[in-house]
């Protein structure tokens, strides 16, 4: 799941298209944003099946090394 901040719908989707990005993309607030304590762009959020928060600020590399050594 991506949320985007500051964009219009119109552009989310001819971003998605235009990347053949195929998982939800949504849309962030201020609000959502600040309640996730997001500062900087982007921003890694893991969840679990349940999609409930297991870490924030996570980066790509992180993550990619937590799926290959099985420790999710």
């Amino acid at each position: 799941v991506t949320l985007n901040y500051g964009e219009t719908p119109k552009e989310l989707k001819l971003f998605k298209n235009r990347n053949k990005i195929n998982w939800l993309i949504g849309f962030s607030s201020a609000v959502i944003n600040q309640k996730l304590f997001i500062e900087n762009y982007p921003t890694g959020i893991l969840t679990d099946k349940r999609l409930r928060i297991r870490q924030i600020g996570i980066s790509p590399v992180e993550l990619l090394n937590l799926l290959n050594n099985n420790s999710l």
